[in-house]
């Protein structure tokens, strides 16, 4: 091999590199609007009427019109959904912390932090599952 061979693929390795690091930069933040397009289009049948997202954006809490609740999280790139019929298991270990148990082995255990996990927590459990 010569040195400019060798210089030209080291360049396009850099190339590269700086591509999948600006792609990475622009992952999609999930905000509610995003979380209820998220979950109709994941799920079948599903008509979004309220969205809580974690604060770090990587995770929400869906309620649909049918009582079911859709649990999104970041995998990668993109997002993954559950639908969920309440009674669901949830711990609340602080005030504005959910981590909520989707009974799935490969989807896990889901953390999401959000101001009103009160209410989240009863709807989860099954005491209410009425919209705003």
């Amino acid at each position: 091999m010569n040195l400019p061979m060798i210089l030209g693929s080291i360049g396009a390795i850099a190339v590269v590199v700086l591509i999948v690091r600006g792609v990475r930069f622009q992952a999609k933040k999930l905000g509610p609007d995003e979380a209820e397009h998220y979950s109709e289009e994941m799920v079948s049948g599903f008509t979004a009427i309220e969205a809580a997202t974690c604060q770090n954006r990587q995770s929400a809490l869906v309620l649909g019109d049918d009582g079911r609740i859709v649990l999104l999280k970041r995998v990668g790139g993109r997002f993954a959904a559950r639908a969920l019929k309440p009674p669901i298991r949830c711990e609340r270990p602080e005030p504005n912390r959910l981590v909520i148990d989707s009974a799935e082995r490969h989807f896990g255990k889901i953390e999401v932090c959000i101001d009103d996990a009160g209410t989240w927590q009863q709807r989860l459990r099954g005491g209410d599952s009425a919209g705003p």
